[in-house]
């Protein structure tokens, strides 16, 4: 169900009000099965998205393909007009299935996007997922992500990452105190800054796409990508998981200068590295960004973690060093 929401989170300990939530849609409360025009204020494009059961998720927004491009909207521009003065950063997330074709002799190709639009036209944000299959018929598949941050305008493009088969979280921002840019994907280990040359538009609205290119005329009729948990907050700062992606991507030599050990672990993972970087925190993320855990170190070079009461899952392990931020991706089994 969409919820329209206006409160304020405090973060623990601290009286500065840091995020206000002006959107929220879980599609929890919807029934299931074809999901028409006008349902939530949604608008559609192309073929009828469905509502369906996700186990472990309750229900999620499904989008089927053919060869018709298929559109789900939704109009914001008023959300973001009700926000607090001075929380002047937006935060759009979603979460996001993408199905595998790669055994279906049919599908050569798929394409899935979130794209933000300005109320004076054009793009704020397109992140276009796109994965072929069948090259000189062979049944070898290649994906890419593309960022774009501006109408069209490529400006990061990550080759060879499999992001099928499984949830992930996409995290868009906009400062626009400072007309910055960020894309923040965890599970990919996909982060971006963009500082735009001209005054940023206000979102007017978010829209999600899909399409397959078919071998037939029939083509594929299923489940292409599903969507649920889509957000939109006006923050006050950026989050810390932020800044210190960023600036461990900044910093790709330093965090190839650690080492995890065993990995993947069942119970604890070993951290080391061959410089005597001195570690004084290690800051445990899951996959969705969410803080798991803090533990701070003495300057340490060698550090064990005990993960043993973790769920099984890829976490990102941020490690906290007087040259900067390093991040590792760990495994639990």
């Amino acid at each position: 169900m969409k919820k329209y929401i206006l409160f304020l989170i405090p973060l623990l300990f601290i009286n500065t009000l840091y995020s206000q939530v002006l959107y929220e849609e879980t599609f929890d409360n919807y029934t299931l099965g074809s999901f028409y025009k006008g349902t939530g204020n949604w608008n559609f494009l192309g073929n009828v998205p469905e509502i369906v059961q996700e186990p472990n998720r309750g229900n999620v927004l499904a989008i089927r393909g053919n060869q018709v491009n298929t559109y789900a909207w939704q109009y914001v521009s008023q959300m973001w007009s009700n926000k607090t003065a001075g929380h002047n950063i937006l935060l759009v997330e979603y979460d996001v299935y993408y199905e595998d074709f790669l055994n279906n002799n049919n599908v050569e190709q798929h394409n899935s996007e979130l794209t933000l639009h300005g109320v004076t036209g054009g793009y704020l944000f397109r992140i276009l997922f796109t994965r072929g299959y069948n090259y000189g018929g062979s049944p070898i598949a290649k994906s890419n992500v593309e960022v774009f941050f501006d109408n069209n305008i490529l400006k990061k493009d990550y080759n060879n990452i499999n992001f099928t088969k499984s949830w992930f979280t996409v995290k868009l921002y906009i400062d626009y105190d400072t007309n910055k840019k960020y894309v923040y994907i965890p599970a990919l280990n996909i982060v971006k800054e963009e500082a735009m040359g001209a005054t940023i538009s206000v979102l007017d609205r978010i829209a999600f796409g899909s399409r397959v290119i078919a071998a037939n005329a029939t083509g594929y009729t299923g489940v292409i990508a599903k969507y649920d948990n889509i957000r939109m907050e006006a923050l006050k700062t950026l989050p810390q998981e932020l800044i210190d992606a960023i600036l461990s991507n900044n910093n790709e030599q330093l965090t190839a200068k650690f080492n995890l050990y065993p990995n993947p672990a069942s119970n604890v993972v070993n951290i080391t590295n061959n410089e005597n970087r001195l570690v004084n925190q290690v800051a445990i993320y899951d996959t969705a960004g969410k803080l798991i855990k803090t533990q701070s170190f003495n300057d340490q070079t060698e550090l064990r973690l005990n993960i043993e009461n973790f769920a099984s899952g890829t976490y990102l392990l941020h490690l906290q060093t007087a040259e900067g931020t390093a991040v590792k991706k760990l495994v639990k089994e």
